[in-house]
């Protein structure tokens, strides 16, 4: 059985596995928190980490077939997992975020990031995984409220870390898995594109206009329509404009 590391709080469970992985490579392994003083989500953005919440990595090997698909694949996942549970109705914003498709409005529910770790024992894929369980504290900034939706408003009780924490380490062992190969790549990217929230809409990369969302391709990069042409978006903070 993988070894499970449990902390009440430590800065980073994502710092923790890396450092995991540099001394003992890609066996699977798990690091879980209570809550986190330097929670980090993609691009080195702050995840908040409040008690009530699971936030988790996983170490794992690095899928042979379409590595690049792992935040995508494990949030459909974890995403699936929660609905067939809970009954939360979810979507996917490219490219690694799980949305609660409640309220009138999307709201991120679930992160997912994946860091590549290349140690003396070979190449490691970190898989952190941030979901948000329990009510949402009253200090946070209304900003950030008013985008984050949480697993309290779909059961009461809303489920335990504990409760949840299987069915993100399954997530992410099940991706890696099917990217083992190439058909189950092409079953990942599908599930995905069948899941992928804008598709035909307007989207900012970076707070910029980017144009129509339009396709999620096999590697996936999101192709966005500009004017005539259809451009690659490989990297950013995706923006889905909402209509009125």
């Amino acid at each position: 059985m993988a070894p499970r590391y449990a902390f009440d709080r430590v800065d980073s469970t994502q710092e923790l596995a890396l450092a995991h992985a540099r001394r003992h490579g890609p066996e699977p392994a798990t690091f879980v928190a209570r809550t986190q003083a330097r929670g980090v989500g993609r691009l080195d953005h702050a995840w908040a980490s409040p008690s009530g919440g699971l936030y988790l990595s996983r170490v794992s090997p690095l899928p042979r077939h379409r590595p690049e698909l792992v935040p995508l694949g494990v949030a459909a996942a974890l995403g699936q997992a929660l609905a067939g549970r809970y009954g939360v109705p979810v979507a996917l914003r490219w490219p690694n975020d799980l949305l609660a498709l409640a309220g009138g409005r999307p709201r991120k529910i679930a992160g997912v990031l994946a860091d590549l770790v290349e140690g003396t024992r070979g190449s490691a894929l970190i898989v952190g995984i941030g979901v948000n369980l329990g009510p949402l504290p009253a200090d946070w900034p209304v900003s950030l409220r008013a985008s984050a939706a949480t697993m309290a408003e779909f059961a009461s009780p809303p489920p335990t870390p504990e409760e949840v924490e299987p069915l993100a380490v399954a997530a992410v062992d099940m991706t890696v898995a099917r990217l083992a190969d190439e058909a189950g790549g092409h079953a990942v990217v599908d599930e995905c594109r069948s899941m992928l929230y804008g598709l035909g809409r307007h989207v900012l990369v970076d707070d910029e206009p980017a144009g129509i969302a339009r396709r999620l391709d096999d590697d996936g990069t999101l192709w966005v329509e500009s004017g005539d042409a259809l451009q690659p978006v490989r990297a950013g903070t995706l923006t889905v404009e909402e209509g009125p």
